[in-house]
C-alpha cells in the first residue's frame, strides 16, 4: 500500500497530463480553436523553433501515451514481486454440519442387530497457512528482473518519442522557412520580368523592337505568376504540416522566425567527423537504447522459460484449530489445535510439447530482437553519415551559389544593356534573369538543406 501511494505520488503529473489529454481530445472545435488562440497569444505573433518544440511536447498524444506506458510497467514491476513473497491465507471461521440418516446395523454373521438412529455432526475450524516458493529454476527472480527492465524500456520509449517529435517539428519548421524563401525569390524574379515588360513596351512604342518581344515578356510573367501560385500553395501546405506537428488546428495562422541570418551567407563546417558522430549516436540514440533494452528483456524471457525445466520446491507452514463447538475453537487455546509443516518438490516431467515450444519461441524472439538491434545500429550509422555528407554538400553548394549569383547578376546587367542599345535580344535577357533566379534558389535550398541535415544529425545523436 505504501508503494502504491509512492507510485501515485511520483506519477501524479503524468496522470494529470493524461487526464488533460482526454479532455483536450474530447472537446469540440471551438474549444480547440480557443486553446490554440491562447497558446499563440502566450508565445507572441511569431513563433521561434524553441517555442514550437515546447508546444509540440505539451500537446503530442504519443508522448502522453508513452508516459502512460511507464506507469503501467511500474505497476507490473511491483506485481512481479508476488512470485518471491510468501502467500498467507487466513480462515477466520469455517463451519459445517453433516446429517446421517437412520441405518440398519448387522452383525458379522449377517444377523440383524438393530437400527441406529439418525445423528448430526457439527465441525468448526479456523487456521492460518503460509506457502512459499523456495526454488523454481530462477523463474521468479528473472520475472522481477524482466519487469524492472521493462520499466527502463518504457522510460527510454518516452525519450525516443520526444526525440522523434522534436525532429519532426524541426523538419516541418525548416521546410516552411524554405518554401517561404523560395516564394520570395520567385517574387523577385516577377519584378524583373515586369520591369522587362515595361522596357519592351516602351521600346515597341518607339519602334525599336517588334511586338513579339512584348508578347514574350507577358508570357514569361504569366509563367512566373503560375510558379508563385504553386509556391503559395506549398507554403499553405507547409503551415498545415507544422500545425499538425504542433498538435494544433491545421487552419490556424502561424508565423515563424527564420533560423538563418540573412546577412550571413557562408555556413560553418560539420561539427565533428563521421567516426566521432557515429560513436556519439551509438551511445546516445534513444531508439538504439530502447531496442537494446528490448533485447535484454528478451534474454530474460529465455531464462524464464528454461526455468520450467527445473524442479519447483515449495514449503508450507500451517496452524489450524478444529472442534465441534464454536467456543472450543476460539477458547481453550491449549487444545484442539494442529501445527503442520510441509516441503514439496515437483517436476513437470511431461506436459506435451508446451515447455519446449515456449523455449523455442522465446529463443526465436531473442534472435529477432538481436537482428533488429543490429539493423537499428546500421541505420543509425548510415543516417549519421548521410547527414554529415549532406551538410558538407550544402556548405559547398552555398559557397558556389553565392559566386554564381554575382556572376549571373553581372551577366543580366550586360544583357539588359545590350538589349537597350539594340545589340542583344530579349531572349538573352530572360535567360540571364533565369540564371539569377536559379542561383538564388540554389542558395536558399542549400542553406535550408544544411539546417535540415543538422537537425537530422542532432536527432540521431539524441540531442
Amino acid at each position: 500500500m505504501i508503494y502504491i501511494r509512492k507510485l501515485l505520488a511520483r506519477n501524479w503529473g503524468r496522470f494529470a497530463c493524461l487526464s488533460a489529454s482526454i479532455v483536450f481530445l474530447s472537446s469540440d472545435v471551438p474549444a480547440q480553436q480557443s486553446l490554440d488562440n491562447e497558446q499563440s497569444a502566450s508565445v507572441g505573433d511569431r513563433l521561434t523553433l524553441e517555442q514550437c518544440i515546447q508546444i509540440a511536447l505539451q500537446r503530442n498524444t504519443q508522448i502522453l501515451i508513452s508516459q502512460g506506458n511507464v506507469i503501467v510497467s511500474e505497476a507490473q514491476a511491483y506485481g512481479s514481486m508476488t512470485n518471491v513473497l510468501p502467500r498467507i491465507n487466513v480462515s477466520l471461521m469455517n463451519t459445517s454440519k453433516s446429517y446421517l440418516a437412520p441405518r440398519d446395523v448387522f452383525l458379522q454373521d449377517g444377523t440383524f442387530f438393530g437400527t441406529r438412529p439418525s445423528s448430526s455432526t457439527t465441525n468448526v475450524s479456523t487456521g492460518i497457512n503460509l506457502n512459499q516458493t523456495i526454488y523454481n529454476g530462477g523463474q521468479s527472480w528473472n520475472i522481477i528482473k524482466q519487469a524492472r527492465q521493462n520499466v527502463k524500456n518504457s522510460n527510454m520509449g518516452v525519450d525516443n518519442t520526444r526525440n522523434l517529435v522534436i525532429g519532426n517539428v524541426r523538419n516541418q519548421y525548416i521546410n516552411l522557412l524554405r518554401t517561404i524563401r523560395l516564394k520570395e525569390v520567385t517574387e523577385e524574379q516577377l519584378k524583373l520580368n515586369e520591369e522587362q515588360l515595361r522596357r519592351s513596351q516602351s521600346m515597341y512604342e518607339i519602334g525599336s523592337v517588334a511586338k513579339v518581344d512584348v508578347l514574350q515578356a507577358r508570357a514569361t510573367i504569366g509563367n512566373t505568376r503560375i510558379a508563385i501560385y504553386n509556391q503559395e500553395t506549398q507554403v499553405r501546405q507547409a503551415k498545415a504540416s507544422l500545425n499538425t506537428a504542433l498538435g494544433r488546428n491545421i487552419n490556424q495562422s502561424v508565423e515563424i522566425v527564420d533560423v538563418l541570418d540573412p546577412d550571413q551567407v557562408s555556413l560553418p563546417p560539420a561539427p565533428m567527423s563521421v567516426e566521432d558522430a557515429v560513436a556519439v549516436a551509438m551511445s546516445e540514440n534513444p531508439a538504439l537504447k530502447q531496442q537494446n533494452g528490448f533485447t535484454t528483456s528478451q534474454r530474460m524471457a529465455v531464462r524464464i522459460n528454461k526455468g520450467a525445466l527445473w524442479p519447483t520446491v515449495t514449503g508450507s507452514i500451517g496452524y489450524n484449530r478444529n472442534a465441534q463447538q464454536f467456543g472450543d475453537v476460539y477458547g481453550e487455546f491449549g487444545r484442539n489445535w494442529r501445527w503442520s509443516f510441509g516441503l514439496n518438490v515437483s517436476l513437470s516431467f511431461l506436459n506435451g510439447t508446451q515447455t519446449l515450444a515456449n523455449i523455442q519461441a522465446a529463443q526465436a524472439s531473442l534472435v529477432n530482437a538481436e537482428v533488429s538491434l543490429e539493423n537499428v545500429r546500421l541505420n543509425t550509422g548510415l543516417a549519421v553519415k548521410q547527414a554529415l555528407l549532406s551538410m558538407e554538400a550544402a556548405r559547398e553548394v552555398t559557397q558556389l551559389s553565392s559566386e554564381n549569383i554575382l556572376a549571373a547578376e553581372e551577366s543580366m546587367r550586360l544583357a539588359q544593356e545590350r538589349y537597350r542599345v539594340g545589340s542583344g535580344t530579349q531572349l538573352d535577357v530572360f535567360t540571364a534573369q533565369l540564371s539569377v533566379f536559379q542561383a538564388k534558389a540554389n542558395l536558399v535550398s542549400a542553406q535550408y538543406d544544411y539546417k535540415i541535415a543538422e537537425a537530422s544529425l542532432n536527432q540521431q545523436m539524441g540531442r
